[in-house]
């Protein structure tokens, strides 16, 4: 009798067991424990998806200002038939020639310094700055960036779009400060699109418009 009564309590035990088991396995998969990894992983496409369009805006604005620099390096170097003047640069880097002229009287820079690109340069620099250019890149950049750091790690698309803000970050830094000689510049720009395109290409499906 004992030997039965010791099997039977072994029995229930083990039955107890299982059942509690099976119970916290359900409790782990529950339907609110699936919502939530949802909601999580939606809300962090999201964020990956507002990143992406500021970013893309950023990329944009860098490409155009990267195209006045080199304009304005060109110029410097060959001017109009080597005659330079503040309304060939402006033609030549499609400012207006208002502000440029403005920007020389604050520099003193007079036409006379146009043939050294450095002088070129600085002005167009100066003209985007006061137009708020680079301004507006920053902050489309910085407010990317407050996306990303919003998005768990082990997101797809998370580390792509970390690389796109960086080349993004990257690009703004020489166009603030372009270094190089003017083929070097070329390169330079040249490099920062490609990968711009390439991260474009691989995301634009998911995170496009």
């Amino acid at each position: 009798m004992k030997l039965n009564k010791l099997i039977t309590i072994i029995l229930l035990a083990s039955t107890l067991l299982t059942v509690t088991s099976c119970n916290t396995g359900s409790a782990n998969n529950s339907p609110e424990s699936n919502n939530s990894t949802v909601e999580s992983v939606d809300k962090g496409n999201d964020e990956l998806k507002k990143a992406y369009g500021l970013l893309v805006s950023a990329s944009d604005k860098l490409k155009s200002m990267a195209k006045v620099i080199q304009n304005a390096w060109y110029y410097g170097i060959y001017g109009n038939n080597h005659k330079h003047t503040y309304s060939g640069l402006a033609q030549q880097t499609g400012l207006s020639s208002s502000d440029i002229v403005e920007v020389c009287k604050n520099y003193g820079i007079f036409e006379s310094n146009l043939d050294e690109f450095s002088y070129d340069i600085l002005i167009v620099k100066e003209v985007m700055n006061k137009k708020g250019y680079y301004e507006d890149v920053s902050s489309l950049i910085n407010e990317a960036k407050t996306s990303i750091q919003n998005v768990t790690k082990d997101l797809d698309n998370y580390k792509d779009m970390k690389n796109f803000y960086s080349t993004c970050n990257a690009y703004l830094e020489w166009v603030s400060n372009p270094s190089g000689n003017f083929n070097q510049a070329q390169d330079t720009i040249n490099n920062y699109e490609k990968e711009i395109k390439d991260y474009k290409n691989d995301m634009e499906f998911d995170y496009g418009n």
